[in-house]
């Protein structure tokens, strides 16, 4: 019984230290403007500032997602989508992330900026 017990208490610590382990904060800088932008990434989850991204899709070295926003319509009634934000994560060294917003014209989307980041 004890022997039953310890196992699992080990399965269950590796576990919990695997998803810990596996998150990573990552500090990115543009070149161009000096910007700088907080990445945490998990294997199902990107946080980049206040935006939290979804659809994330994992691949060889990197991973990414989107972020939708919506505008509500009249009177609150319903709600349309108002902007998009696409997020590629490249895990080679040098690290990069590229982070993409598209704004939503009749139902169509633009592309409104495409800033690269490099990571430490």
């Amino acid at each position: 019984m004890k022997k039953i017990l310890v196992v699992t208490i080990f399965f269950l610590i590796l576990f919990i230290n695997y998803n810990y382990l596996s998150a990573e904060n990552l500090v990115c800088k543009n070149e161009k403007n000096n910007e700088t932008i907080n990445v945490f990434y998990t294997f199902d989850k990107i946080e980049v500032e206040d935006k939290v991204f979804s659809e994330i899709f994992v691949f060889g070295n990197g991973m990414s997602g989107e972020y939708y926003k919506y505008k509500s319509l009249f009177l609150g009634l319903g709600k349309t989508l108002d902007e998009k934000w696409e997020i590629d994560i490249e895990l080679r060294n040098p690290k990069t992330v590229s982070l993409s917003k598209f704004k939503y014209y009749a139902d169509e989307p633009k592309k409104i900026s495409d800033n690269s980041f490099l990571c430490r």
